[in-house]
């Protein structure tokens, strides 16, 4: 059974917290290079009852441009371990250090 992928496509986001509330009404998990502050505004949401549907961040390591290797990335560790995971709340660094 292959998996799905889904695109969300949403007006200007003001913060990030609008960009993963609108993730979190949709059931996606959020992909970023934002590594500043995505995960604090995932935690305020979280701290304040209402979470998000998870984020994945790329750390630094990985390039903008390199899609290749972004690909590789989400598919192994999709593949190997994330298919079954609750994603609700969790804030997940790839690659995994």
């Amino acid at each position: 059974m292959g998996s799905r992928s889904r695109t969300l496509r949403i007006g200007k986001v003001e913060h990030g917290w609008d960009l993963l509330r609108a993730c979190d009404a949709a059931g996606l998990v959020l992909v970023t290079f934002d590594r500043r502050t995505i995960a604090l505004h995932a935690a305020r949401l979280t701290q304040h009852g209402e979470g998000h549907s998870g984020v994945i961040v790329f750390r630094g390591l990985v390039r903008r441009l390199d899609y290749g290797y972004q690909a590789r990335l989400l598919t192994e560790f999709w593949q190997e371990r994330a298919r079954t995971w609750d994603w609700k709340n969790l804030v997940l660094y790839l690659p995994a250090t």
